[in-house]
């Protein structure tokens, strides 16, 4: 028995586990599917421009480094937002 006997609920499942450790990497993809679905409207929204008063950073209120990453690492292709004018 790991932790002297000791079990918790994990929070994600709501089953008994023998450590803290519960699968919290099962709503990972829905997490990151939300996440992605967010960006992608923002970007939408302001035609695929990320910075100045109506880009997609200031619609978020995070800064554009921080959407650059998300942009990268949700594997969102910007280009495919920005409006022919």
């Amino acid at each position: 028995m790991a932790f002297g006997g000791y079990t918790f609920i994990c929070g994600m499942t709501g089953q008994r586990v023998w450590n803290d450790a519960c699968q919290v990497t099962q709503c990972q993809p829905s997490l990151q599917n939300q996440e992605k679905e967010i960006v992608e409207a923002a970007l939408a929204e302001s035609k695929g421009k990320d910075v100045g008063p109506q880009g997609a950073s200031a619609k978020l209120g995070i800064p554009r480094s921080t959407l650059d990453s998300k942009i990268k690492q949700l594997k969102i292709k910007k280009h495919k937002f920005i409006s022919e004018q």
